[in-house]
């Protein structure tokens, strides 16, 4: 995992910051993709963890990621510049799986 600066932002409630994968240009077999076929993919890593959602009893539930995990999303997320960077906002119900493989 590579490492990351500080980032100025922290995940409220049940919402996680992602770093989206960035496209592969070349596939495995050499071929050179056009640059219109740059779709950005659902797969990125977790950079900041919010506490977890507030119950109405006032209990906190955690959150079942952590930073470093590997995620899938659905949806488009919310963008977040923070410098020269691009992350994405996802609350807890957009995550749908965490990358297990190496």
């Amino acid at each position: 995992m590579a490492k990351h600066k500080k980032l100025n932002y922290r995940p409220l409630y049940n919402r996680v910051i992602v770093e989206p994968e960035k496209p592969k240009e070349v596939t495995k077999g050499g071929i050179k993709l056009p640059s219109n076929s740059h779709i950005i993919k659902s797969m990125g890593t977790v950079i900041a963890v919010g506490p977890g959602r507030i119950l109405e009893t006032g209990e906190v539930v955690g959150m079942p990621v952590k930073k470093g995990d590997k995620v899938v999303w659905s949806g488009s997320g919310v963008p977040l510049k923070d410098g020269k960077k691009t992350y994405l906002i996802f609350t807890e119900n957009d995550l749908i799986a965490v990358y297990t493989g190496k």
